[in-house]
């Protein structure tokens, strides 16, 4: 019976620089025999510890086990031990898998499902459509497993799902909004909407009846036929408004509040708001994190809550003039190894070129920059984030991690254009094309996409030239971009 090996990597971090390096380390498998009667683990003595290689585990039963390690510093004091669990089972090689089989909610048995027409080899791919004719409304499970050339078949991969009677919606013709608590369909207050495939509302709903703290508005709408949606919920808060006097002061503190009023005072123009620009001294901080505190107070005495930054503070390093720069894509290469940028020297570098992207594969990429001084000290690098996409080029990503609609390419365009857009997470993607009147023309709908670019072929048959709109919507983000047509 054969067994699998564990390879481990594992890093051991412990003890500050008073306790000393870190020297030697052991492990033992779930019995702790004590501390110096483990298996010694060849490492190489530093602040940490990376242990990267393979440790048997013959002797071992089949079942859970815990792996435990623990290392030593030069003052001989052991660290507690890290435990990871782990399972051992015998190694049984699997055949080419031959063949495959699907089922629903209940399993009737290995061998009795609907079979499937797969490929035989080492996995199998299945693209196709499974009907679903015969289920209900409401979740389902869908199931599927494999059976090797031996006759082996594997434990089931079950995906769970919807059913859900299609109904194609006429047009919406009403919107109504309530407060809190539902007053039934239809008995709602209305609100002045333009009929169509989409209502848009944007106006001003008043709470005044409305008592402080916090409430729900919710909004449906009606369609041709009389049917209401389901109400959209948002949650919002209503508080007294306070007329505050001018604002006469202002102060800030580091850290810890000393009381309002106690801090130090800062020079400001009395006003509606005041706006403070200046430096202020740290000279007595020390390195690390910090809070900066700055509130105000009106004319009637009262002071504000503080607004609180953090900052940190470093060492200072008198840097030389800049020498040398170079950038890298993806996973760093360390300082000095990454691709060298032509610069001139100076306290500053602006640089303005081309770089040699070697990446072609569509996808999203880091691109990273650093420099290095004339004490041959890099800095830290920054970081911009950009995308390859098919036949269109580079692509610029938010680094806010919003979605981004992408300018057509081309555009101008006489038949077909290519519309691409990038989504951080798997949503559906909605895309309206508009012309100068506002009228919908197009519309391309695309759902349950995975997280990145996407691209699709816009063709403009039967379109005036002219100016078009095309507006994207995914989830709450809505973002436009402009067309023009000239065949």
């Amino acid at each position: 019976m054969k067994r699998y090996v564990i390879l481990l990597a594992a890093a051991v971090f412990l003890f500050c620089n008073a306790r000393g390096q870190l020297t030697s380390a052991e492990y033992f498998f779930d019995t702790d025999p004590g501390v110096r009667n483990g298996t010694p683990l060849s490492v190489t003595a530093g602040d940490s510890i990376l242990f990267s290689g393979t440790i048997s585990t013959i002797g071992l039963s089949n079942g859970f086990h815990f792996l435990s390690i623990r290392s030593k510093s030069t003052g001989g004091a052991w660290s507690i031990s890290e435990r990871r669990m782990l399972y051992i089972r015998p190694l049984t090689p699997a055949a080419v898998l031959s063949a495959a089989e699907y089922f629903f909610d209940n399993d009737p048995g290995v061998g009795s499902g609907t079979p499937l027409t797969v490929t035989g080899s080492d996995s199998v791919v299945f693209a196709g459509i499974v009907s679903t004719a015969s289920l209900s409304n409401g979740f389902h499970f869908l199931s599927i497993r494999a059976k090797d050339a031996n006759g082996t078949w594997s434990i089931a991969e079950r995906r769970m799902f919807f059913i859900r009677t299609v109904y194609n919606a006429p047009q919406l013709t009403a919107a109504e909004y309530f407060f809190d608590t539902d007053p039934g369909v239809g008995s709602g207050t209305s609100l002045v909407v333009t009929g169509g495939d989409s209502i848009v509302f944007a106006g001003i709903v008043p709470a005044t009846s409305l008592a402080d703290g916090f409430h729900y508005l919710s909004i449906r709408v009606r369609d041709t036929d009389g049917h209401w949606s389901i109400a959209e919920r948002r949650m919002f808060f209503v508080r007294a408004v306070y007329n505050a006097p001018q604002i006469t002061k202002a102060e800030y503190f580091f850290d810890t509040d000393p009381g309002v009023g106690s801090g130090t005072a800062l020079t400001v123009t009395a006003g509606d708001s005041v706006v403070f620009s200046g430096p202020v001294p740290v000279g007595s901080l020390g390195t690390g994190f910090h809070f900066l505190n700055i509130r105000t107070m009106g004319q009637d005495g009262k002071w504000s809550i503080s607004e609180r930054r953090m900052f940190y503070i470093e060492a200072q390093y008198t840097a030389g003039p800049l020498v040398a720069a170079e950038f890298f894509v993806g996973t760093d290469p360390g300082n000095g190894q990454g691709t060298p940028i032509t610069v001139t020297a100076g306290d500053s570098i602006d640089f303005t070129g081309l770089l040699a992207i070697t990446q072609t594969d569509t996808a999203i990429y880091m691109l990273n920059i650093r420099v290095r001084d004339t004490a041959r000290v890099w800095s830290i690098y920054a970081t911009d984030t950009f995308a390859i996409v098919d036949n269109i080029g580079v692509k610029e990503v938010g680094a806010d991690g919003q979605p981004v609609l992408y300018q057509n390419y081309p555009n101008p365009f006489a038949e077909t254009t290519t519309i691409s857009f990038y989504i951080r997470q798997r949503n559906d993607v909605n895309i309206y094309i508009m012309d100068v009147t506002g009228r919908l023309v197009r519309e391309l709908r695309f759902e349950n996409l995975p997280p990145g670019i996407h691209s699709a072929t816009f063709n403009s048959a039967s379109l005036a030239d002219g100016y078009y709109t095309c507006r994207m919507i995914t989830g709450k983000f809505t973002q436009v971009k402009q067309m023009a047509l000239r065949h």
